[in-house]
């Protein structure tokens, strides 16, 4: 049926494709001619971007995870940024978005890309450090 280098194409299109898929909501943006809008909302999924790079590059340079016997995944840290950021800006389809990043975690962990304790333990410092940024600067990240 399915075998892993099937299953690995389709984990390695699941980043690219959010990706296009924020793409689309920009130009939108762009053909609406929502100039402050598309300026503020470019910013905001590139803060959410390094956001997960940031935890990556705290990662490499103190090492936290290996020290922990475990391995920082940039591939959920990623995952789950682009996710939050569609959810705050296409909410009407927040189930859809949540039910494919469940399922690509679930797909990590079928290939073996990442343990489960991997999975949490990046998800938990980079969806809260993204809560409590969305918070502060709730004004500006607002649609």
């Amino acid at each position: 049926m399915f075998t892993y280098e099937s299953l690995d194409k389709v984990a390695d299109s699941y980043i690219p494709l959010l990706l296009v898929i924020s793409f689309f909501y920009l130009i939108r943006l762009m053909i609406a001619k929502n100039w402050r809008k598309l300026i503020l909302q470019t910013f905001s999924l590139i803060f959410y971007l390094g956001v997960a790079y940031a935890g990556m590059f705290i990662d490499l340079n103190f090492g936290i995870w290996a020290r922990l016997g475990l391995d920082y995944s940039t591939h959920t840290a990623l995952s789950l940024s682009i996710v939050m950021w569609l959810n705050y800006r296409v909410p009407r389809f927040v189930i859809l978005w949540n039910m494919t990043l469940v399922a690509y975690f679930l797909l990590m962990l079928y290939q073996k890309y990442h343990s489960f304790a991997d999975i949490i333990t990046t998800s938990l410092p980079i969806g809260i450090s993204l809560l409590y940024m969305r918070r502060l600067g709730a004004d500006l990240w607002k649609n």
